[in-house]
């Protein structure tokens, strides 16, 4: 993606966003439940996250912290593992991805993984 992005003129980039931003949402592509029971999991889940990107999932430029909210549950999980496996994270001059790192390498189970992407999406609406 890095190197097709870096082939992107200014033009490129405006016009490839407002494409993306016409195109319509869909709920499927979300992995989350309604349940009151995972998103009370969830957001107990979410709180390790919170502190950098936000209590509302808004992110935090100064930290260095994208917005998580809305994030498609499968990506927000592989990008966890990344972090978790050290293929994002790995750059000790990178002091961001290496908090990242540390926080994706606690959030041990696919089941608190699970939950934190699922209130992703609930608190999305």
């Amino acid at each position: 993606m890095t190197n097709f992005a870096l082939n992107l003129s200014a033009a490129d980039i405006a016009n490839l966003s407002a494409y993306l931003e016409s195109l319509p949402r869909s709920e499927n592509l979300h992995e989350a439940s309604d349940d009151a029971d995972a998103e009370e999991a969830g957001h107990a889940a979410y709180q390790q996250c919170a502190s950098c990107h936000g209590p509302n999932a808004e992110g935090a430029e100064a930290l260095g912290a994208p917005p998580l909210r809305g994030l498609n549950a499968w990506y927000f999980k592989k990008q966890l593992n990344d972090f978790r496996s050290g293929i994002r994270g790995y750059s000790a001059t990178d002091t961001f991805a290496e908090s990242m790192r540390a926080i994706a390498q606690s959030i041990d189970t696919k089941e608190t993984a699970d939950a934190i992407a699922a209130y992703l999406h609930i608190i999305e609406r």
